[in-house]
């Protein structure tokens, strides 16, 4: 499919599929170690750029620096994309509807722990 296509299919997601996905992370992650929240989504480029559209996110729960997190996450067998909010590691769940639920929870243990 084309990017826009793939912008689309992101964008029509509702919130409560959004809710949805991240509980089934979260089920599968020891507890406290991540939670749901409440995330703006960037949908802004080219003449936009600040654009966005409210979503929910994943933050990772642990006193490790961020950035390490972050480079963690990016070092994995297969590489998961966050962000940092308040001092927090913030993975956007519409990026990642339809990728491996377990993997993504796997990978939330992992750098949570370390």
């Amino acid at each position: 499919g084309s990017a826009a296509g793939h912008a689309g299919r992101i964008l029509a997601l509702s919130r409560g599929d959004l809710e949805r996905m991240g509980r089934r992370i979260l089920r599968r992650v020891p507890a406290g170690t991540a939670r749901l929240v409440a995330s703006e989504l960037s949908t802004g480029g080219g003449s936009a750029p600040d654009e966005s559209v409210p979503s929910l996110a994943i933050e990772i729960v642990t006193d490790r620096d961020p950035r390490a997190v972050l480079e963690d996450l990016r070092g994995l067998a297969v590489p998961v994309i966050g962000t940092i909010a308040n001092g927090r590691v913030r993975l956007a769940l519409a990026t990642l509807h339809g990728e491996d639920e377990r993997g993504l929870a796997a990978a939330i243990a992992a750098v949570s722990r370390q």
